[in-house]
């Protein structure tokens, strides 16, 4: 059985939430299956590639990457700090998926503002 639309529709909603860029996401395919096009995905190597973009951790691993690019990774006291003040809990893994998803916006605001300078 072939892709689905629906997990072909997952597939880019979860790149594009994990800053996955279409050249990325093919270069994904061709290492992960050998093939050049997601619409020549089987509906299992879809369901894998689905399950590495949005594994359980997909919204931890995207915090983690937007920290390297705002140049907080070297010092990881900043992102406890930002989230204590947001959140007043003291980790990533207390925080709800719904805070979450705020910590994601308020760091790509900041990443944002340092590109325009």
């Amino acid at each position: 059985m072939m892709i689905t639309n629906g997990q072909l529709s997952k597939i880019y909603v979860l790149a594009k939430e994990n800053g996955v860029d279409n050249d990325t996401l093919h270069e994904l395919i061709k290492s992960m299956f050998n093939l050049n096009s997601l619409k020549r995905l089987s509906f299992v190597q879809a369901g894998k590639v689905i399950e590495r973009l949005g594994g359980k951790n997909s919204q931890e691993n995207y915090i983690k990457s937007l920290e390297r690019q705002i140049g907080w990774a070297k010092n990881p006291e900043r992102l406890k700090g930002f989230i204590k003040g947001m959140f007043k809990k003291d980790s990533i893994n207390k925080l709800t998926k719904k805070e979450k998803s705020k910590l994601i916006e308020a760091l790509k605001s900041m990443k944002s503002r340092c590109e325009d300078v």
